[in-house]
């Protein structure tokens, strides 16, 4: 008899499917793996703040070196951008920030941080091909200065018009090239760590 029991007992436990997590509990949860992503996402923002740095202290010394006007020019620029971009990198440690310490309203807070994450995101993919345009405009243009330095009447007009062409398909190619590694890029800095994020997310909201 107490055999039968306890393999009665033994049935049920086995059997018996277990408690459903409450909402905080799964908060919790949820709070813990998003830990980790954010530290990885803070940590590969300071990689890249330290890497724009040393451009921003490395350019100075090339600028001072060419005696080139249109390369002096083209490097100042390079400066003041990278400077300009730090505003950038404090907008994104501002938002990683909103991850610390998070007790209530996780759902909130993460998806404040994906949304703006994947706003600055896209802001820096737009701003790195405006920037590779303009640099291809610029690139042109003086070649073509240069040619007029250089030519006149017939030979002129072919040079610039050749030159042009050349330019149009090496930009178009190079244009390609930059939004795929801009975006490989991005993803494997970013976009990764922020799907998972949603993948959390999701979690919450399916509770």
């Amino acid at each position: 008899m107490e055999l039968n029991e306890l393999r009665q007992m033994w049935n049920r436990q086995t059997t018996a499917e277990p408690a459903p997590l409450s909402e905080q509990s799964v908060a919790r949860i949820v709070a813990r793996k998003s830990d980790s992503e954010v530290t990885r996402l803070r940590r590969n923002a300071w990689w890249e703040v330290g890497s724009i740095m040393y451009v921003i202290i490395a350019l100075p010394f090339g600028i001072d070196y060419f005696d080139n006007q249109f390369i002096k020019g083209y490097l100042l620029t390079f400066e003041l951008l990278s400077v300009a971009f730090l505003y950038y990198y404090y907008r994104k440690f501002k938002l990683l920030r909103r991850m610390d310490h998070v007790d209530k309203d996780v759902r909130g807070h993460l998806q404040t941080l994906i949304t703006g994450l994947r706003g600055l995101l896209a802001i820096y993919l737009r701003l790195s091909l405006w920037v590779t345009i303009a640099a291809l405009i610029a690139t042109t243009s003086y070649q073509a200065f240069r040619l007029t330095l250089k030519y006149d009447g017939g030979k002129l007009v072919w040079g610039i018009g050749s030159m042009m062409v050349i330019m149009f398909l090496a930009g178009a190619i190079l244009y390609w090239l930059m939004i795929k590694f801009t975006k490989w890029y991005l993803h494997k800095l970013y976009g990764q760590h922020l799907d998972r994020l949603e993948g959390y997310l999701h979690e919450l909201q399916a509770e």
